[in-house]
């Protein structure tokens, strides 16, 4: 298959101090394109006939790019970051409310523009200490606080097994009114979706820390009978380089 180039289209050029500033977009190459291990060629050769100093990427989607500096303007490249997510198995057990205690989200910080929160986990722990929870075996892990006090200032954590989107199943009503991110110690995050009343299609979630499994630990009690899954978040997150593929 042929493997994809970037293009670079120009809109704006400012020359200042010796230097020129370049404005303007890129466009990738899409399926049945392929995309190469190591970047996208992306040649500035009309641009430019000196290498650039620097390249700045800006999506308004979201989505994450790398500068490769080449040893020339048409020897650039440009890599495609994606963040991979990580299932959460999310325990069924029809006791869980006796086996378990309610979750509390506490969000500890907005980010800039106060677009969304980062926040951590408490719950009246059987053990009396802090417990970490890991997303599938041998997964990245978080943390459980212990605190008498965790419905203080804190709402409970719910599972919608039934959102299409793994990773929109969790859901709060915290005190914020958006979004929370909790993260990992692989520097993954949890997403937490604000909603005023999740209990309307969620089911809350306890924490069971005498689980000799950590990646057991969350439990619920499934209107289905199945364990729930909940996953990762690909918003935000370590991104790593695109596999070799065919573009979407």
């Amino acid at each position: 298959m042929t493997v994809a180039t970037a293009t670079f289209t120009v809109e704006e050029k400012h020359a200042s101090n010796r230097l020129l500033d370049v404005f303007g977009t890129v466009a990738f190459g899409a399926s049945p394109l392929t995309y190469a291990a190591g970047g996208l060629v992306a040649s500035m050769a009309a641009i430019s006939r000196h290498n650039p100093l620097m390249l700045e990427l800006t999506s308004l989607a979201g989505h994450r790019y790398e500068w490769v500096k080449g040893a020339t303007p048409a020897l650039q490249k440009i890599k495609i970051l994606n963040v991979k997510t990580l299932d959460m198995n999310i325990r069924d057990e029809d006791g869980a409310d006796g086996q378990g205690l309610l979750v509390y989200v506490h969000v500890d910080e907005l980010t800039d523009k106060a677009v969304k929160g980062i926040a951590h986990l408490e719950s009246i722990t059987a053990g009396n200490t802090d417990a970490a929870y890991a997303i599938g075996e041998g997964g990245p892990e978080g943390l459980v606080l212990d605190d008498d006090a965790a419905a203080t200032a804190g709402s409970i954590l719910y599972l919608d097994e039934d959102d299409p989107d793994p990773s929109a199943r969790l859901a709060s009503a915290n005190t914020t009114g958006l979004d929370a991110y909790l993260r990992l110690n692989d520097g993954s995050f949890l997403r937490i979706v604000y909603k005023a009343s999740p209990q309307t299609d969620g089911v809350a979630v306890y924490f069971d820390d005498d689980a000799a499994s950590n990646w057991r630990r969350m439990i619920f009690v499934s209107p289905t009978d199945a364990d729930g899954r909940a996953a990762t978040t690909p918003l935000i997150g370590r991104a790593g380089e695109l596999a070799a593929a065919v573009l979407p």
